[in-house]
């Protein structure tokens, strides 16, 4: 069983936790991430703040064992260095249930740091996992069918220990996943790429992630013309509502008030107003917003949040890496924000 394969697994509610209760006495609780790339499955991780581990996709756990006996180290990560390995040669994928249980028998992880390349940033220092093979023998992979935006080395045979690539996952520091591939093993071409075009957050508990003061900034189109300057103060409330008021540098005011209703992906709009909508930022501080009032004049607008930052923007505590001596530290790269949507240019994951 691949994990990494679309369609292997059972596609889980995404934003939720998962608690595993291992034979061994251990307790792991990880969060569900199933907008994840190539993992089908999602994944179920949980990030200490010094190490990641991985706990397994969609209904299927990590074990050492059939019998879901403890958590295998071989998906625990702390410190990596340019490559290394991690041979996980053997572990098992057990059912939630228990019903059933597969060993894997032939995987290791290469890890590899680079400067990649997406639509959405270059990353000077990106952690990408070569996924090997050991059934089969090194081919040489053929990146030409890489998505335009995605630059990346691939391996050598000397990197792989002469072991096939079957795929990657490409992390970019504070941020997570930025570009994953599929492999194939015995002809080395690549079957499928993505790659990242921006990371945004939708609203995980209602209005929380709007609610606030914001200080607005911006452009207001008299006639068409972009020729006025706009600010203003906008307040929204757990409940929805919001209240603000425009200036403008000819001397008007307009207000900004309604009901804010969060959509996917961070978008959303404030009613009455048919005109009025945005989205807000991955680390929810930050905001664009567009609105065309009762004059027919549009207005494009930045805010920033003032006062009390976001519930859950907190950074992770992950101790920084250190460059100097090569050690990277995986927890810095699994920012684990059930929200996320990665968006990439093969579709929305």
């Amino acid at each position: 069983m691949d994990l990494r394969q679309r369609g292997a697994v059972h596609q889980v509610g995404g934003g939720g936790t998962q608690t595993i209760h291992y034979g061994d006495g251990t307790t792991l609780t990880g969060t569900e991430i199933t907008n994840f790339g190539q993992w089908e499955g999602g994944v179920l991780a949980c990030n200490d703040g010094a190490t990641v581990r991985i706990l397994g996709s969609g209904e299927y756990y990590f074990s050492t064992d059939s019998k879901l006996t403890s958590h295998p180290a071989v998906w625990s990560f702390g410190s990596v260095t340019d490559g290394m390995v991690i041979d996980q040669r053997s572990y098992y994928v057990v059912k939630s249930d228990r019903s059933s249980w597969l060993q894997e028998s032939n995987q290791l992880l290469l890890f590899d740091i680079q400067e990649v390349k997406v639509l959405e940033g270059t990353y000077s220092q990106a952690v990408i996992i070569w996924y090997l093979d050991a059934q089969y023998a090194f081919a040489p992979l053929d990146l030409a069918m890489l998505k335009p935006g995605l630059k990346i080395l691939p391996p050598r045979s000397s990197d792989t220990r002469g072991y096939a690539v079957t795929g990657f996952d490409v992390f970019g520091l504070h941020t997570g996943l930025i570009a994953s591939g599929d492999v194939d093993a015995q002809s080395g071409g690549l079957r499928e790429s993505a790659e990242l075009r921006a990371v945004v957050q939708p609203s995980a508990s209602g209005f929380g992630d709007l609610a606030g003061v914001w200080q607005l900034h911006g452009l207001s189109a008299p006639g068409g013309e972009w020729t006025n300057w706009v600010r203003g103060t906008w307040t929204v409330n757990t409940d929805g509502s919001s209240d603000g008021l425009l200036h403008r540098s000819n001397g008007t005011t307009s207000p900004l008030r309604g009901t804010v209703t969060m959509a996917s992906y961070g978008v959303f709009r404030v009613d009455p107003f048919q005109y009025t909508h945005g989205v807000i930022g991955s680390d929810r501080n930050l905001m664009v917003l567009v609105t065309t009032d009762s004059r027919g004049e549009h207005q494009m607008l930045l805010g920033i949040r003032s006062g009390t930052a976001a519930v859950g923007a907190t950074p992770c505590p992950c101790p920084d890496d250190d460059p100097a001596d090569g050690i990277y530290r995986i927890c810095n790269y699994w920012p684990l924000h059930p929200g996320n949507q990665w968006i990439y240019t093969t579709g929305d994951y």
